[in-house]
């Protein structure tokens, strides 16, 4: 009906001054399509009994209000489209759960690849090794002996003693021969090592970095 105010007339007033009555205005007012000061004072009066700013003037909301009789219902429920969008949103996020998964996954099954493959390079090496320790024990074994010998007659017999000087000092070289070998398997094993440690840390800091974005998904799943 658009906007009703005191100084408003016609048959809008006159419809007005009906429901105020039937809706209970003291005093009765009169229909005669006048908004007076009485109309005003009815409808102050019918604001304040539905919980509205008590203006005096029938918009709207007014309007809809004597056509409920009372206050307007008040819609309780979170609206729709905010549920819609948290709906959107966790629909997106499961996605990128599984994701995030799905790649946690796939780094851990590529390290373990990684890190077998390497452990059995390691385990060729230490085997490769095996015998040069036999070897070693051997010589140095001998080495003992001899210079057991040597310490037994250098007072009694120095020139039989002196004759185990080169021998042991052969001893001592092919010890030494024997550990330079192992020290190059070792090399093989620790160039392999290094590559662990360098392919077990990217992935690591890969399968974090996934597990952290992981965290903050689940921590907050709106975001």
């Amino acid at each position: 009906m658009g906007l009703l105010k005191q100084g408003s007339k016609g048959k809008p007033v006159e419809r007005l001054q009906t429901d105020l009555n039937r809706l209970g205005a003291k005093p009765k007012l009169k229909v005669d399509g006048i908004f007076g000061p009485l109309t005003k004072a009815a409808v102050q009066a019918f604001q304040k009994k539905a919980k509205m700013k008590p203006d005096g003037a029938v918009g709207g909301l007014t309007e809809a209000a004597i056509l409920m009789g009372g206050p307007l219902p008040e819609m309780t429920a979170t609206d729709g489209r905010i549920l819609q969008k948290a709906a959107k949103a966790e629909q997106k996020n499961n996605a990128a759960y599984v994701n995030l998964m799905d790649k946690i996954m796939v780094e851990g099954i590529m390290l373990r690849q990684a890190v077998e493959g390497h452990r059995e390079l390691g385990k060729k090496a230490v085997e490769k090794n095996k015998g040069y320790w036999v070897a070693l024990f051997d010589v140095l074994t001998k080495l003992t002996k001899k210079q057991a010998q040597f310490d037994s007659l250098l007072l009694i017999a120095p020139k039989t003693a002196a004759k185990l000087v080169p021998q042991c000092e052969q001893l001592e070289r092919e010890a030494e021969a024997l550990v330079a070998q192992m020290m190059s398997a070792y090399k093989d094993i620790s160039k392999d090592i290094d590559d662990v440690v360098s392919e077990v840390s990217s992935r690591s800091k890969t399968i974090t970095d996934h597990a952290g974005k992981l965290n903050k998904l689940v921590s907050h799943p709106l975001k």
